[in-house]
């Protein structure tokens, strides 16, 4: 057993680090693990963790998310409260653990000093701990994936045995069940076993795995397909312009180096990013030169290009969500890399120090705004659903009505709060009419979520004509200030509107 999952000396130098390097993602986790409140996914997360088993299975088809992680949730989120905290307990445990299975999947390839600097980066990483903590499947597809990769390494460099593939099947499915996009790192071993000159006889024994996982799986690709006419009117177009596509690259490059956490025009986002860069080069030469190009580079390029060419297609329906979290599953491959720039002694230790003191820095600063809840270039993540809750539970009055749509977050926390105000949504014309024409309504609170790419699929225009038919509005409140360059940035290469303010609440009074 010991053999076949490649553990090694148990009390090695590098996992004395790795101990190290967990205890620190852990303690770094927890911290002030409840803020900022739940952002739109997350609401998501906390509506089905509440739901029925039937009603919960019934949710992820009908949205085409797999089930794995959201059952997970629906089992723990009561046992630990079913607050913030508890709801992303889960994924935190599971980012500690990728963090392990990333030193344990690259420990074939190579030496402890190098796995345990990938443990560090990680770690370190405050892009990688503000994915790792989010109640969404992203720390747990990374995790699964460094099991699967761990396993597939040891059956390509022999240290494996023919049930290993077994294992590998079974892991390929649960990932599966986790995440859809992890089948490019999949078939990027795939790719692997088709290129190897050495061991010609891996491909047929991965595709005999492959297909053994697809029949784990099978059971819920029948029920996506049972469930039908969902998955047309959830994909949105391809990408319409070029600049769409350089900037997502551009900002998933960001994101790995300098983190979305820092803007890169700020002096910390810019060393960050040069940094980065030049770790992530020099790792690449270091590869190549100590012939790790198979195991290290080519299911790392092979699986971002599929995911690339996967996830690219999103970018017209919400323009600044690229790769990053859907491929979290990938930041070990980055990581280890840039460990391999780090450690290269064929580089002047002056440049290599250097290189890792700039990024550290930068990655500081990062860090800072993580537990601040600032400077997120994707500010999606600080939707202030909570905040706005709260102020309405304590300035609303008899009389008055609540306008919020499920994704700003507002009307989960009205519930969680027992408020008795009236809630609705105001995507369904004929709740709005209904509450409008109640004679006892005298002043409705509208909650503004500013959206990108999904304003087309949620027209304001309907609910404003009902509201000006109905009265007149008195003065508005708005939440989390977007900074000014940003929007300019994204107004120009996207040709989106670059609102101020990411929750805006107008407050209508009836007319007489």
């Amino acid at each position: 057993m010991r053999r076949m999952l490649g553990l090694g000396p148990v009390f090695s130098p590098g996992t004395r680090w790795l101990a190290a390097a967990c205890a620190l993602a852990l303690a770094a986790g927890l911290a002030r693990l409840a803020d900022p409140g739940l952002w739109t996914d997350e609401i998501y997360t906390a509506r089905w963790a509440r739901l029925p088993w039937p009603a919960l299975f019934g949710a992820l088809r009908d949205s085409l998310h797999p089930p794995l992680f959201f059952a997970l949730e629906r089992v723990a989120a009561p046992l630990l409260g079913g607050g913030e905290a508890g709801l992303r307990l889960l994924s935190l445990l599971a980012g500690v653990g990728a963090v392990a299975a990333a030193f344990w999947a690259f420990r074939p390839v190579l030496h402890d000093r190098v796995c345990a600097a990938v443990a560090w980066f990680l770690v370190l990483s405050p892009q990688f701990l503000l994915y790792a903590r989010m109640a969404r499947y992203y720390a747990l597809a990374a995790l699964l994936a460094m099991l699967a990769h761990g396993l597939f390494v040891r059956l390509a460099v022999r240290l494996g045995r023919p049930r290993s593939w077994v294992l590998y099947a079974v892991a390929a499915a649960v990932l599966l069940y986790t995440s859809y996009l992890p089948l490019c790192l999949i078939i990027a071993h795939g790719v692997w076993a088709a290129f190897s000159r050495r061991r010609r006889e891996l491909l047929w024994p991965w595709l005999g795995a492959v297909g053994g996982a697809f029949v784990l799986f099978a059971p819920w690709l029948i029920v996506l397909a049972r469930g039908g006419g969902a998955a047309p009117d959830l994909l949105p177009p391809l990408v319409a312009k070029p600049t769409q596509a350089v900037m997502l690259l551009g900002f998933d490059l960001h994101a790995l180096t300098a983190s979305e956490l820092l803007f890169p025009w700020e002096p910390a986002g810019v060393l960050g990013l040069l940094c980065g860069i030049w770790l992530l080069g020099m790792g690449v030469l270091a590869a190549v030169r100590r012939g790790l190009g198979r195991s290290v580079l080519l299911p790392a390029a092979a699986a971002l290009m599929l995911s690339w060419a996967s996830v690219s297609s999103l970018v017209s329906a919400t323009p600044f969500v690229g790769l990053p979290a859907r491929t979290l599953f990938l930041w070990p491959f980055a990581a280890a890399i840039m460990a391999l720039g780090a450690l290269d002694s064929a580089q002047r230790r002056s440049l290599r120090w250097t290189a890792a003191i700039g990024l550290a820095l930068a990655w500081l600063a990062g860090w800072t705004h993580l537990y601040r809840g600032e400077h997120y270039m994707n500010p999606i993540y600080l939707t202030p659903g909570r905040e706005v809750a709260g102020d309405l539970t304590r300035e609303a009055e008899p009389g008055d009505a609540v306008l919020a749509e499920e994704d700003s977050g507002v009307n989960y926390y009205l519930e969680r709060e027992e408020s008795r105000v009236p809630v609705r949504d105001p995507l369904d014309p004929n709740a709005v009419r209904d509450l409008l024409a109640r004679p006892g309504i005298r002043r409705v609170w509208w909650v503004r979520l500013s959206r990108d790419g999904t304003q087309r699929a949620r027209p304001a225009a309907p609910t404003e004509a009902m509201l000006g038919a109905w009265g007149v509005p008195v003065d508005s409140m708005a939440y989390l200030e977007i900074d000014a360059r940003y929007r300019a940035i994204k107004r120009v290469a996207l040709g989106v509107p670059g609102y101020g303010h990411r929750i805006v609440v107008q407050r209508w009074q009836r007319r007489g």
